[in-house]
């Protein structure tokens, strides 16, 4: 095992294979939430992908803290959580 590491310690982890757009393009988030979906709470939940060159790295989806006056707030709040 030990062998094999040392022997193919150059390679590397590649997303985008031979993509010749620079790094910046391929970040992709997105966002989204509801509005006041629980019914005991009328909190509203929020979640995001982060996608590097279509691999999901990150995502999350959870409860914002307090409860949004409209939809649009809600969506200011899970863009600024993500």
């Amino acid at each position: 095992m030990l062998r094999y590491l040392s022997g193919t310690k150059h390679f590397g982890n590649t997303f985008c294979g031979d993509a010749e757009d620079d790094l910046s393009t391929m970040i992709i988030r997105y966002t989204d939430s509801d509005w006041a979906e629980d019914l005991d709470t009328r909190q509203s939940t929020s979640g995001y992908v982060l996608k590097i060159c279509s691999a999901a790295i990150s995502l999350s989806s959870k409860l914002q803290a307090t409860p949004a006056l409209s939809s649009t707030e809600a969506e200011y709040m899970a863009v600024t959580r993500a």
